[in-house]
């Protein structure tokens, strides 16, 4: 079954770009913008509203809120020019509308039309698009849009993901993201932190092994590997495996199947495996302590992760999430950031980048007393910046 599209407007070159991109996967009808137009969209139906002409947010807002009025089935993409004109997540969340941003695309048209075409459906685990709209809307950085664009056009693929960047950048957070906005959101994700796990346990944990395997296996045990098949598995510090577990890993992204410890039999693997590491991956090849054919095979897909100190607009509209994620356990009405408290986040290098920044907020929440996070509820290192002795108002 196709579903039906109207396309909302007045430029040929739009229309064109948008036609490509919905293909003939869909049963298209197009139509002029226009203030004066009565709508009549009563079913599920997906609408796309081409706003680049919009001058202002309240306009695109209006627009919105018209369509959503008149079409509360359906599900909205909104092409607008500037990532500035976006509205508040709130109103895109209660009109169900989701922005196509610039540069325009057909191939992220196309997969933006093919999610509205999956939740109409009730074919798609509607978890995941909350949360890619939220990240689009959260971030007004143009290097995290670019990653978050590349999410988009990778998560619904099989393809394998290395993600790399500083450690607290949220490579884990993105590698949820793929998956829950993939086919295989409704399966396992399984999370393996590399790093914690004792050399002489890895391969057992990853593979499983069979009984009598080792000293203390008295029964067979699934692996990580396993536990995850038709799912997905997120190695992070992938660097710090072992070269054994380095050659099943291999075997795995090759042969799709692997052996657990002690064991003779294969086990078929159908598992999309998304890799992490605060390290050079290529350097680490170099200097031998990694499998150059194994860093081929996970680097199909590569995405680095921006430090929070390279998407300074975002550390404020992130911290303002942050107090609505907490105000609330901590019994707190905290509405926003004292401008002193403002500079001296924007100011500071913050080594330890978004997870530092939210734990600096959970902090401050705790600790404030007022209805704004101001630079007295900051730890010291973050005011030791800014030698003034100016207070907030």
């Amino acid at each position: 079954m196709m579903h039906p599209l109207t396309i909302y407007s007045a430029h040929r070159d739009t229309r064109e770009l948008l036609l490509a991109a919905a293909g003939d996967e869909f049963n298209v009808t197009v139509k002029t913008l226009n203030p004066e137009l009565a709508l009549d969209h009563g079913g599920q139906e997906i609408l796309v509203l081409d706003l680049c002409e919009q001058p202002d947010i309240d306009s695109v807002q209006e627009a919105l809120e018209r369509f959503a009025g008149k079409a509360p089935a359906s599900r909205i993409l909104f092409l607008i020019k500037d990532p500035a004109l976006l509205p508040e997540t709130g109103l895109l969340r209660q009109c169900h509308a989701e922005p196509l941003l610039p540069p325009h695309e057909a191939r992220a048209i196309h997969l933006a039309l093919s999610r509205a075409a999956l939740e109409l459906s009730g074919s798609a685990v509607t978890c995941h698009g909350q949360q890619v709209l939220d990240a689009l809307t959260l971030t007004r950085s143009q290097v995290m849009r670019d990653v978050y664009r590349k999410i988009q056009m990778v998560a619904p693929t099989r393809t394998t993901v290395l993600l790399t960047g500083e450690t607290g950048t949220g490579k884990s957070y993105l590698a949820k993201l793929i998956h829950q906005f993939s086919s295989r959101c409704s399966r396992q994700f399984i999370s393996v932190h590399c790093g914690a796990l004792p050399e002489s346990l890895i391969e057992s944990e990853l593979f499983g092994h069979e009984k009598g395997a080792f000293t203390g296996a008295s029964r067979t045990r699934k692996g990580k590997f396993e536990l995850a098949d038709g799912g997905t598995i997120f190695l992070d510090e992938i660097g710090t495996i072992t070269p054994s577990a380095q050659i099943k890993l291999l075997h795995i992204l090759q042969e799709k199947a692997f052996e657990r410890v002690g064991g003779e039999k294969l086990i078929p693997c159908d598992v999309r495996i998304i890799a992490a590491t605060n390290e050079d991956p290529a350097l680490l090849s170099e200097q031998g302590k990694f499998r150059w054919d194994l860093f081929y095979r996970l680097n199909v897909f590569p995405v680095e992760v921006p430090p929070l100190r390279q998407r300074v607009e975002d550390i404020l509209p992130l911290a303002e999430q942050f107090i609505r994620n907490f105000r609330r356990d901590a019994g707190k009405n905290i509405s926003g950031i004292a401008p002193r408290a403002a500079r001296a986040l924007e100011e500071y290098a913050w080594p330890g980048n978004v997870r530092e920044l939210e734990n600096i907020v959970e902090r401050a929440c705790i600790l404030e007393e007022t209805d704004l996070i101001h630079a007295e509820s900051l730890p010291l290192e973050l005011l030791a910046l800014r030698p003034e002795t100016q207070t907030d108002s």
